[in-house]
């Protein structure tokens, strides 16, 4: 065997550190798209890997009678095994669980957050793994450039190279690997950078050649191919236990569980999970996870009296979307949401903004819903995400939804953080929406902050306003006054960002309508006596006439107090810097709306949002106060 060079030290030592850096961002990113969290994984999977690290320094340092080379060769072999399975098991494991938790578990069992914890920490036991191999790495490469009296300035040089190779993994799996390849595929490649390793010591002649060896590495290449064969269908699958409770196979197999007394077979739930393979469509971008889901199930005929697009023929009422798995819109609601937030503010002030900016919104919905007004002669759309932009003027079901809403001469569109946009600019605008994601991280709480607020309030002209969706919690007497936390939060975020008008509303609609007319959506009466039944819908009728003084019901004397709750209820907040004084009256403009209707804006006055006010409250960017993670149970019982 030949003894290497010092060029060659430094440069194994450069890429078998890079391959360590993409091995724990890979793991990370993995835990990350898993839990949601990403403050708490990110610094568990760095404070496991260190830790483990740590121990396979300590167990190299007790191995000095080895042979270094072939001890390096045997460590990065290793690694190329391990690194190959380590994404693709973390996600396997997850998607194991949500199997088990969605058709195998036993129904009269409360759902355990600690299960899925524990599924979660055994999962990274790879990091564990990994950190234990790699340890060994720096001490094995520093023994080997030793050299009498230059051995510190060389022990310098392997730290340094050490160094350089972690920036390079970091960047390469940032802006190379992750965007391209994802979590699996950047720790697959890292791998295949092991094997290398292994054969270039080969190769060079620094190991001796022996049949274990060569056996070795042809059974690495495989499980390398493997692991990249299979990292796409264990990803697909994992994805597609995610949205099992949205596709609706959750409920099915409950029902069915109910009527046999006992599961489904795996066999067969497992089969019925890969029969929907196609009803996810996932897209990545540069800065998120876009799913589009084709749902199974029929919305609830009532939901058509809040929604009156379902009635019509093609419409997508199954399209659902979601960005980094979070829900944000289902076509059979999306009208309720995008109407109330469009025109309320109209409504309410009786002002038709002429130019407008809208921040986020890159479905294109809410732009439908402005574009409807003659009077509007501009939209400004900020839109970070370029892929969601050309998903809207492209797929078929976007496309229906916002009636391509992008191909009107009045839209413009502008690539930018919307955060960015507002501190720089020097335009005025009449109206401005703001449709972005809540803030479950430091980066969208800033998008929540006085700064930010302050820039949109100096974009606004004489009397404009402003409008964002935010959940806001109503009021509820059973519920403590810490509940109503973030509407304090967010109001002293306004009121210190100069906004002297704040009128919160919200989707939820509740409204009188002939027992007769419910039963033709699909109500079914209660199991009482016909007289008794119709007695206590008077008694509901009677207590929601006096909670809405004012409301005029339809005529008749039997009325069932229908609901849109089935739809979902969001919550918004339309504000200005001057005083305005808001009218519940609807105006007829000649618009085609499915949803908003003078009584639904009439009943918009009863809400309310309990809060206080105060200026330690305000969310900033140096204070946040909205930033809330999300918890294991957010994800666990998806």
């Amino acid at each position: 065997m030949r003894k290497a060079s010092l060029r060659e030290v430094l440069g194994i030592t450069a890429l078998v550190s890079s391959c360590c850096l993409v091995y724990e961002m890979a793991i990370a990113a993995s835990f990350i798209s898993l839990t949601g969290d990403g403050v708490l994984w990110q610094s568990l999977t760095i404070a496991l890997y260190l830790a483990a690290l740590g121990a396979g320094t300590y167990a190299a340092s007790r191995l000095r009678s080895a042979e270094p080379w072939a001890l390096l060769f045997r460590i990065e072999l290793a690694l190329a095994f391990v690194g190959a399975l380590a994404v693709p098991g973390i996600l396997g494991l997850e998607g194991a669980y949500r199997f088990w938790f969605h058709f195998l578990r036993d129904l009269q069992a409360p759902p355990s957050v600690a299960r899925y914890a524990a599924a979660v920490l055994l999962a990274h036991g790879w990091t564990l793994l990994i950190g234990f191999l790699s340890g060994f790495e720096l001490p094995l490469l520093i023994r080997l450039c030793g050299d009498g009296q230059e051995e510190g300035g060389r022990f310098n040089l392997v730290l340094a190279a050490n160094y350089a190779g972690a920036l390079a993994g970091t960047l390469t799996f940032a802006l190379l690997l992750f965007p391209w390849l994802g979590a699996a595929g950047s720790g697959t490649a890292a791998a295949a950078l092991n094997l290398c390793v292994c054969l270039y010591l080969r190769w060079r002649g620094l190991v001796a050649p022996a049949g274990t060896r060569s056996a070795g590495l042809a059974l690495a290449a495989a499980l390398i191919a493997l692991s990249a064969a299979v990292s796409r269908p264990v990803q697909r699958l994992q994805v597609l236990n995610v949205y099992a409770s949205a596709l609706g196979l959750t409920a099915e197999s409950r029902d069915e569980t109910l009527r046999r007394g006992r599961r489904p077979p795996a066999r067969e739930a497992f089969a019925r999970l890969r029969a929907l393979d196609g009803a996810v469509e996932r897209i990545r971008s540069r800065w998120q996870t876009i799913d589009l889901l084709s749902l199974t199930e029929e919305p609830f005929p009532l939901m058509a009296r809040f929604n009156g697009r379902l009635k019509e023929a093609g419409y997508p009422s199954r399209l659902s979307l979601y960005l980094d798995k979070r829900y944000q819109f289902h076509g059979a609601s999306e009208a309720l949401y995008h109407e109330f937030m469009a025109h309320v503010p109209v409504q309410l002030f009786k002002r038709v903004p002429r130019d407008v900016l809208v921040l986020g919104g890159g479905d294109g919905l809410l732009i439908r819903e402005l574009l409807k007004y003659g009077e509007v002669r501009r939209i400004v759309n900020v839109e970070l995400d370029l892929k969601m932009i050309e998903l809207a003027r492209s797929h078929p079901g976007l496309r229906a939804l916002n009636e391509g809403s992008y191909g009107d001469p009045r839209v413009e569109v502008l690539i930018d953080d919307a955060f960015s946009f507002v501190r720089g600019s020097r335009e005025r605008f009449d109206a401005v929406y703001i449709d972005l994601p809540y803030p479950v991280n430091y980066d969208l709480t800033r998008l929540y902050s006085v700064e930010f607020y302050v820039n949109v309030g100096r974009l606004l002209r004489e009397n404009g306003t402003a409008t964002l969706d935010f959940p806001l919690v109503p009021r509820d007497d059973k519920k403590p006054r810490s509940a109503y936390a973030k509407n304090s939060v967010l109001f002293s975020t306004l009121k210190a960002a100069g906004f002297k008008t704040v009128l919160p509303f919200s989707t939820e609609c509740s409204e009188l309508i002939p027992w007769k007319e419910a039963e033709g959506y699909g109500v079914t009466p209660e199991d009482y006596d016909p007289k008794v039944a119709k007695l206590l819908r008077r008694v509901e009728a009677e207590r929601f006439l006096r909670e809405h003084p004012g409301y005029k019901p339809p005529k008749g004397d039997d009325f069932y107090v229908a609901s849109n709750d089935a739809l979902g209820v969001e919550t918004m907040v339309t504000f200005s810097r001057e005083r305005l004084g808001p009218d519940y009256r609807f105006k007829d403009r000649g618009l085609k709306l499915f949803s908003l209707t003078p009584e639904r804006l009439f009943l918009l006055q009863f809400q309310r949002f309990p809060h206080e006010t105060a200026p330690g409250l305000a969310n900033s960017i140096f204070r946040p106060r909205l930033f809330e993670p999300e918890h294991l149970e957010d994800f666990a019982f998806m």
